[in-house]
């Protein structure tokens, strides 16, 4: 799963968007940012029509021609 929204109940309640790389590495991002993957990670389409994020090591790794980490 590449992103997972979430509301936030509170006084002022927002929408929070949880970016995961396939490596497990997550970021939260929160109310009009939410939308918006994390800086310098990448979106991938799959096959099935879902958004996949990577994050910037494994960027890193993918471009060396190195093994992602075990999730």
């Amino acid at each position: 799963m590449g992103v997972t929204y979430e509301t936030i109940e509170g006084i002022h309640p927002f929408v929070s968007a949880i970016y995961t790389c396939p490596c497990g590495r997550h970021v939260v991002r929160h109310a009009a940012e939410a939308g918006t993957p994390p800086p310098d990670w990448a979106a991938e389409h799959t096959s099935d029509d879902q958004d996949r994020f990577i994050c910037p090591e494994c960027l890193r790794r993918r471009a060396a021609g190195e093994k992602p980490p075990d999730a």
